[in-house]
């Protein structure tokens, strides 16, 4: 029953994490794009035109980069959230190993979802619907996740490496299952499914999992 009620914290934390890193990570990430494009690009210059060729190359250059500087302090911050609630959720248990084992957890949560869209775009020619190839390619980015995770913590916690198999069902479903529900407008219930399901399905193995202590 204890390691059943810390799963339920864990969930409950992370899930409030990711709600509140979007909601203060889309905030920044719109006034660091908006300096970078400032930054970039100065439609007040004396001579520019927009629809100059030159000019015009200049103003998607800066709007792009003022994109990407978006994304990534959206990313950043919402990181930052989870990396804090995991924090507080381990701050009062002896298990190092385990605390480890979330953040490497978080820091490949990105790298999983890229390979799972890179993976997604390269099979999708040889597999007929697009949603079968989504979820296969964010299978695999789910597996990378774990694999990684038993890798570096295989010497130290015992069935780390069952975190594989949990991490290749959690990406897809958490990240796709309820994707409908976002792109229909309800962003904030798109974002408790999913990372109330991630996290579940990802962190069930702390149910089982425990460091191999002599």
């Amino acid at each position: 029953m204890p390691r059943i009620s810390f799963w339920i914290k864990w969930v409950l934390a992370n899930t409030l994490a990711v709600l509140f890193g979007f909601w203060a990570g889309s905030r920044f990430a719109g006034i660091v794009n908006s300096i970078m494009f400032a930054y970039l690009y100065d439609p007040s210059h004396p001579g520019r035109h927009l629809f100059d060729a030159a000019d015009f190359a200049r103003f998607k250059t800066a709007e792009a980069a003022g994109n990407v500087a978006g994304q990534v302090t959206l990313i950043l911050i919402c990181l930052v959230t989870l990396v804090v609630a995991q924090w507080f959720v381990w701050s009062k248990r002896d298990e190092p190993e385990l605390l480890w084992w979330s953040l490497i957890g978080i820091i490949m949560l990105p790298v999983g979802i890229g390979v799972g869209a890179l993976v997604s775009d390269l099979i999708f020619p040889f597999v007929v619907r697009r949603l079968a190839a989504d979820y296969l390619g964010y299978a695999i980015g789910g597996m990378v996740i774990g694999a990684v995770e038993w890798f570096v913590l295989r010497r130290w916690v015992s069935l780390v490496g069952s975190c594989i198999l949990t991490n290749a069902i959690a990406l897809p479903i958490g990240f796709l299952a309820f994707l409908p529900i976002g792109e229909n407008g309800s962003k904030w219930l798109w974002l408790v499914l999913s990372g109330a399901v991630f996290f579940a399905v990802s962190g069930f193995p702390l149910i089982w999992l425990s460091p191999k202590r002599k």
